[in-house]
């Protein structure tokens, strides 16, 4: 996830206190990036991955349609990098096997209205 989201046009590094510390900004806005992870069940997940395989509207739509359950430890998670301001956000279902968590969908990544829209949609 972090090779796609760093090679986004909109994505930048930035050095700070002195070079010692780097963080990810959302250029167009300067808003700083910050990763999360979503626990969920199996059929929660199967729901995810369903709607991140088949685009945009259809995530939207089935975000909209069924209430997702996400809970504290889960076979899978929903990776979410997020700008502070909403308007940027990277979306990655993972799956847990074999002790570590393993992609099972591709980087779906939202700009401006639809990032805030799918963010209020996933909270």
């Amino acid at each position: 996830m972090a090779s796609v989201i760093l090679s986004h046009e909109h994505v930048r590094e930035k050095k700070v206190m002195f070079g010692l510390i780097t963080r990810y900004e959302y250029s167009p806005t300067g808003s700083v990036l910050r990763l999360d992870y979503k626990a969920c069940g199996a059929s929660t997940g199967e729901t995810l991955r369903n709607a991140l395989e088949k685009g945009v509207d259809e995530l939207k739509s089935a975000l909209k349609s069924k209430k997702l359950e996400f809970v504290d430890i889960g076979s899978m998670q929903l990776a979410v990098c997020q700008s502070a301001d909403h308007n940027f956000v990277a979306l990655q279902l993972e799956s847990y096997y074999g002790f570590m968590y393993h992609p099972v969908s591709e980087v779906i990544i939202f700009e401006n209205d639809d990032a805030c829209e799918v963010l209020s949609l996933l909270s």
